[in-house]
């Protein structure tokens, strides 16, 4: 997975690793590792994220919600 500077530019608008870890509902180091690109965020999350963030699922999860092309 690539990395998700969009999802570490939010934090870093004046929010502690803390607060978005909560408002998230999840630990700090799970944060670290989406930022990171080392799991994917569950799509059960990703919702909340959105709303929270602004980032498109698409950008969050590109390997389900990318861009495909259309076989003709």
């Amino acid at each position: 997975m690539a990395e998700i500077t969009e999802l570490r530019d939010f934090r870093k608008q004046g929010r502690t690793l803390d607060s978005v870890a909560e408002l998230f509902k999840v630990n700090r180091t799970t944060v670290l590792r989406w930022e990171k690109g080392e799991v994917p965020i569950p799509i059960k999350r990703l919702g909340l994220i959105v709303d929270a963030t602004g980032i498109s699922r698409e950008r969050l999860r590109p390997d389900i919600f990318g861009h495909h092309e259309v076989a003709q």
